[in-house]
């Protein structure tokens, strides 16, 4: 009796101990968690990477003249955010204007003048973009010297990226044409971006980034 007990028992301890290893051999060795926390840490690590590359903040203000096409004033702003800001008329009414003011801008303000009385100007406020010449100037740091741009932006995985218009059409001059390494793990992701360019017009586009070890 006393011999079936202490079978009983060592049974149950190897048992146990089976179920330990087994344990540890999945935590070790599969662990899908951890895969899918690296993962994710290399493709957000790319992403936030060339964003913010890529981007650069802007200051915005609305200005709603009392007739149609007539002028408005932002010389109170001039002295704090720079004399490089451009208009851009509202189609559907043009008697507002938003006026962008950002360093990559060269002024562009036709209805703008200090004398201007009759309108009347929205709070400042300031936003972060997507340039559009940034990202030409990443393209061409990409094909240029791509090792030294890895170490700029702090990067040691590997990375391309590519730019589409929201038809999925590829804008060819914001994406950079390299073959994907076959036999890894190619981590990909889509952001929604809008971009401006230095005539302060600003369109819808996705860009595709894949990022590998």
């Amino acid at each position: 009796m006393k011999q079936k007990k202490a079978q009983g028992h060592v049974e149950v301890i190897i048992s146990f101990a089976m179920f330990a290893g087994a344990m540890i051999f999945i935590f070790m060795f599969i662990n899908p968690i951890s895969r899918n926390e690296e993962s994710f840490s290399i493709s957000n690590k790319v992403q936030q990477a060339l964003i913010e590359n890529i981007s650069s903040s802007i200051g915005k203000v609305y200005a709603v003249s009392n007739e149609s096409g007539g002028c408005y004033s932002v010389k109170d702003y001039i002295l704090s955010y720079g004399d490089n800001f451009r208009e851009i008329q509202d189609s559907e009414n043009p008697r507002v204007y938003v006026i962008y003011f950002s360093p990559l801008f060269e002024k562009n303000a036709p209805h703008n003048s200090d004398d201007c009385k009759t309108h009347n100007l929205t709070t400042f406020s300031v936003e972060r973009v997507v340039f559009y010449e940034y990202i030409e100037n990443l393209k061409s740091n990409y094909n240029d010297q791509y090792g030294s741009l890895k170490t700029q932006l702090g990067l040691t995985n590997d990375f391309s990226f590519s730019v589409y218009d929201l038809e999925e059409v590829k804008i060819e001059e914001l994406s950079v044409n390299k073959s994907l390494p076959m036999g890894i793990n190619i981590e990909s992701y889509e952001l929604p971006i809008r971009v401006i360019n230095k005539y302060a017009e600003i369109k819808s586009y996705i860009i595709k980034i894949n990022a590998w070890e």
